[in-house]
């Protein structure tokens, strides 16, 4: 057992904590009264390499004798220095699963400790060392690191804690496009139908980090995946949930106008099922989600080819949809741009005549 002194090395910690954790999992696997004792010896010595790696990574009161911008920038490099050997040890081959033991027995330590593993694991995302991530390496070597994460939603006390885990994992973009292209992306999905307001909240902001952070590589993805994605995000546009809702259908009005999404912007509003999604939110009586609904609706008015489908659900609608949109959120009077788009959608509309008929095919043959 490591006795604990003033500093001890990175090393030494993370051995310790390492050897604390296996003997958690060791006891909880043969649980017995007798055993307990056993239990709640691991789980001090996990929460003692805990301290003692948070006392190693948090910058010290006493200083030098220097001046306070020296002293300041010694301890910063001392950190910086500390977390390079932390992560060597906690990334290399005998203690590779260190993390996933943290993961998996954060129910099992205090909660100072828990709070603690959420920021350990956002200082090794964000540790550079050269020209690389070592995180990056050991999460991509290791994905079911990152399944865990996501199944963390099912935490219910550490459920924001695990998404926090997630989006750091996911600011960096070779881990994101995994996670996209991998079926446990759609999983969060479920976590944001959820009806724990906290889960439900922080697995929606993770989607959103997701959709937004990367978007050159979330373009491309949305274009290979198009039908799969919008079926599940479908779910969240008509969800029962009022926040929910509100969210999904700004995310969707913010993924549509950015310019990466030209090419998903044209797919999304050619088709005929996502108007009526949209015009079925237009006419909601909750305010907030009725004029997110506008800014996506404005999008299939505004396109200059609107395929059959679309153009005739419009010139069906067309006395409804005016009628509509003159008393549509009437004291929105100082918004200068909502009403100018709304004076645009209303003659772009009354404007509208039906498509001709398409050619017939030509009969093959001769008389």
């Amino acid at each position: 057992m490591l006795k604990f002194g003033r500093h001890k090395s990175p090393k030494d910690l993370v051995v310790h904590l390492y050897a604390s954790l296996c003997a958690l999992d060791e006891a909880n696997a043969t649980a017995s009264k007798r055993l307990e004792k056993d239990i709640k010896k691991a789980q001090e010595e996990v929460a003692k390499s805990l301290t003692g790696l948070k006392s190693l990574l948090t910058e010290r009161a006493e200083h030098g004798h220097g001046s306070k911008e020296s002293d300041a920038n010694s301890e910063k490099l001392r950190i910086s220095e500390a977390l390079t050997e932390v992560a060597h040890e906690m990334f290399c081959n005998e203690h590779r699963t260190a993390i996933p033991m943290l993961l998996e027995n954060i129910d099992k330590i205090d909660f100072e400790s828990a709070k603690f593993v959420e920021h350990l694991f956002t200082l090794l995302m964000s540790k550079r060392i050269e020209d690389k991530y070592p995180a990056v390496d050991y999460i991509t070597r290791n994905m079911s690191v990152l399944y865990m994460l996501v199944d963390g939603y099912q935490n219910p006390e550490h459920a924001v804690s695990f998404g926090g885990m997630l989006r750091e994992a996911c600011r960096h973009e070779k881990i994101a496009e995994i996670f996209l292209h991998d079926a446990r992306f759609y999983s969060l999905f479920s976590h944001v139908h959820g009806t724990a307001f906290d889960t439900s909240s922080d697995g929606f902001t993770t989607l959103r980090d997701l959709l937004t952070r990367h978007k050159p590589m979330v373009a491309r993805f949305l274009d290979k995946n198009f039908d799969q994605f919008f079926e599940n995000y479908r779910g969240l546009v008509e969800s029962d949930n009022y926040v929910t809702r509100r969210q999904a259908l700004k995310l969707l009005g913010e993924i549509l106008l950015d310019r990466h999404n030209y090419g998903i912007m044209t797919r999304y509003i050619a088709s005929a099922e996502h108007l009526k999604l949209i015009m079925n939110a237009l006419k909601s009586r909750q305010k907030q989600i009725a004029f997110e609904a506008f800014h996506c609706f404005k999008v299939f008015v505004a396109n200059p080819n609107k395929p059959r489908s679309v153009q005739n659900i419009l010139v069906q609608n067309q006395d409804k949809l005016v009628d509509f949109l003159q008393n549509f959120q009437t004291d929105r009077q100082h918004d200068s741009q909502f009403n100018d788009e709304k004076q645009y959608l209303m003659k772009e509309i009354r404007d509208m005549r039906p498509l001709p008929p398409p050619p017939t095919a030509a009969v093959s043959g001769s008389s």
